[in-house]
């Protein structure tokens, strides 16, 4: 399952957006799921800048920067595992700028908001 939200506004000819993939890991643990998409995203050339993980709550952050079709790109991607299932919610935007100082802040309160409710 994907699931993408996109601005409605244009940054520096870029679309902020959200994404939120879903896909089914079986028994893998958080930290062993967060481990192994950091070592995929450096394969692919981004650069992490930061990852943690909370074994308790299951939970993951990963916060990049890269190259994507020419474009340098920031993300911050929030995971999730839980009965078999990854959730990851990445939010991009392009480096700060003049034009978008709160924009940063307001991708992180949306991706922090995400909740996995049974």
């Amino acid at each position: 399952i994907h699931i993408a939200i996109l601005s409605n506004t244009l940054v520096d000819n870029f679309r902020p957006n959200v994404n939120v993939v879903v896909e089914k890991v079986g028994q893998t643990s958080i930290q062993d799921y967060v481990a192994l998409n950091k070592q995929n995203l450096v394969a692919q050339g981004w650069e992490v800048l930061s990852a943690s993980v909370d074994p308790e709550t299951r939970g993951g952050v990963i916060v990049l920067i890269g190259n994507m079709s020419g474009t340098k790109l920031y993300q911050f991607q929030r995971y999730a595992v839980n009965n078999g299932n990854a959730y990851v919610v990445t939010a991009s935007q392009i480096p700060q700028s003049n034009l978008n100082q709160g924009l940063k802040q307001d991708l992180a309160d949306i991706i922090n908001s995400f909740r996995i409710i049974q």
